[in-house]
């Protein structure tokens, strides 16, 4: 197997971008392992572990749950934009009763 001059390859600039680099080195190398037979006893527990129906649904369940909260912050949002419109009706009706002429 060749190997690249990874000296002159650009890294990561931000810590998420670092992280996200050194998983995808750990998962490159786990998957080599696999495929050779040489991952460690924890290393297929794990895989296997991510591909059973309980971690599956757990996985399903905190992406609804990222999705509920997501909805919450933007009707709340929705409901900070509409209250500040009635705010503002109200202040202009306010102004144009004291500022109408009714003689």
């Amino acid at each position: 197997m060749a190997k690249t001059n990874k000296s002159s390859r650009i890294g990561p600039t931000t810590s998420a971008s670092v992280e996200q680099e050194l998983i995808s080195l750990a998962v490159k190398q786990a998957r080599q392992q696999l495929i050779d037979g040489t991952a460690p006893a924890s290393t297929v527990n794990y895989f296997l572990k991510l591909a059973g129906t309980r971690e599956v649904i757990e996985r399903e369940m905190l992406e609804k749950q990222v999705a509920l909260l997501e909805a919450k912050a933007d009707s709340i949002k929705r409901s900070e934009v509409e209250t500040q419109a009635y705010l503002d009706a109200i202040d202009a009706i306010k102004h144009y009763g004291d500022n109408a002429n009714f003689n």
